[in-house]
């Protein structure tokens, strides 16, 4: 069975609740993308792990995408091979049809809800959800100041970077000739603020065979080189993944090429990666004064603390959905899940 790559379609960002789900299926090269709409506890998760479990199982290229605010649950399912996702639909990602029928195809759990026995816990339902918000909202409130803290870093040692060095890293290191033409362009999140943590998918870096780790505390050197990287894989028109920052969109930290089984992860206190059969690429900086050493370290170290505190929150927000989820699970009958799987199974069983 072959292993799936797995990859964020969301997480807390400086802006807020930053979705990229759109972007898990183009609707003018895949066959078809179900949306799943539906409450907490109605089996959105379990439908989706049921179908890559069956995806994987036929041989498939398959992509999983965690939750960021739970990586025990799935917020969406590729199978590249059958051209078919699952994803979550419902609040902070809402997704709709934009072309019902044709390309996409809505389905809802919550048919499966005792909507009688429900109504008796609405006020519970709606204080909770309320606790839930605020930790999200107190957890954005912290990335933003985290991501201001970073940025300055970035700005301060884009300044010092060794433009000839990252130009000749470019040039030289030896993944061009494993790349190959007629691949297609994703965006995914290969790193996100979770429960309690800042999460790496470093399974999918384990997937490849090829693995270079760029170090680089302040991410300017490594935004420089990653872009210059891709330049090259577009070249060529090689099947490319880029995974920018999750607080900070606009910055790179990781590209893979999947069909040349190579990647590039950034290697810092944010997301610390390392294996031993990895090539490592130093630092691409010319040498910082001390007191500019001594203000990007401190900055670094409370960015740092304020991700923790944002990743606490997002904890303390899944420990209330958890009990959220409780009131629905009470309520529902799970035989509408199944009937789903069938149905999309059946469905797409003959795709390739």
């Amino acid at each position: 069975m072959k292993e799936a790559n797995r990859y964020f379609l969301g997480s807390n960002s400086k802006y807020g609740f930053r979705s990229i789900f759109r972007e898990i299926l183009d609707s003018d090269e895949g066959n078809r993308l179900y949306i799943i709409k539906g409450g907490p506890g109605s089996g959105k998760s379990t439908l989706m792990k049921r179908v890559a479990e069956k995806f994987l199982a036929d041989g498939d290229e398959v992509e999983i995408f965690p939750c960021s605010s739970d990586p025990d649950s799935l917020d969406g399912v590729l199978s590249k091979t059958k051209g078919v996702a699952m994803c979550d639909g419902t609040a902070p990602h809402v997704v709709d049809a934009a072309y019902p029928g044709a390309f996409e195809t809505v389905i809802n759990t919550g048919d499966g809800f005792d909507i009688k026995r429900l109504s008796k816990f609405k006020k519970a339902i709606k204080d909770i959800n309320a606790e839930i918000a605020g930790c999200h909202a107190r957890a954005t409130e912290y990335i933003k100041a985290a991501a201001l803290l970073r940025e300055q870093s970035f700005n301060t040692a884009k300044e010092f970077i060794n433009e000839d060095a990252v130009q000749t890293l470019a040039d030289i290191l030896p993944y061009k000739k494993r790349l190959k033409s007629g691949g297609k362009q994703y965006k995914r999140l290969l790193s996100a603020v979770t429960v309690g943590r800042i999460a790496l998918m470093d399974d999918t870096l384990c997937n490849q065979s090829l693995v270079y780790g760029i170090n680089d505390p302040y991410g300017a050197a490594a935004d420089r080189l990653l872009l210059k990287i891709k330049e090259h894989g577009d070249a060529v028109g090689a099947e490319t993944v880029t995974c920018s920052c999750s607080i900070i969109p606009e910055k790179t930290e990781h590209l893979i090429f999947p069909e040349a089984s190579t990647a590039f992860t950034t290697v810092n206190a944010f997301h610390r990666f390392i294996s031993s059969d990895m090539q490592m690429v130093d630092s691409m900086y010319m040498p910082f004064s001390e007191e500019v050493k001594s203000r990007l370290d401190f900055e670094q170290r409370t960015a740092k603390q304020l991700i923790e505190r944002a990743a606490a929150e997002v904890k303390s927000a899944k420990e209330k959905h958890d009990i959220l989820e409780g009131y629905y699970i009470s309520a529902m009958d799970f035989s509408v899940v199944d009937r789903l799987y069938d149905k999309i199974v059946s469905e797409t069983a003959h795709l390739e």
